[in-house]
């Protein structure tokens, strides 16, 4: 179970900035959730995470088809 203490530290509300090992720290952590598992405030901000992390290649081959099906499960959540 990942506590609301990570994703208020790794989702902050606004413009934030992590590292490499950061990222794959995230993606390991996101790779293991499912959306309904996410708090509803902060499934936009993970959505775009995953967008900008498959976008600019920086997650790792072992959690590529899990944040992707994940971003699937959060973008229908915003479609409702």
């Amino acid at each position: 179970m990942v506590t609301s203490n990570f994703w208020n530290n790794e989702f902050p509300d606004g413009e934030y900035s992590k590292s490499a090992d950061e990222m794959q720290y995230i993606n390991r952590i996101l790779s293991t959730v499912a959306a309904q598992d996410i708090p509803a405030e902060k499934r936009g901000q993970v959505a775009d995470y995953i967008l900008f992390s498959l976008r600019h290649e920086t997650i790792e081959s072992a959690f590529k088809d899990k944040l992707e099906y994940l971003l699937v499960q959060l973008q229908e959540f915003q479609a409702k």
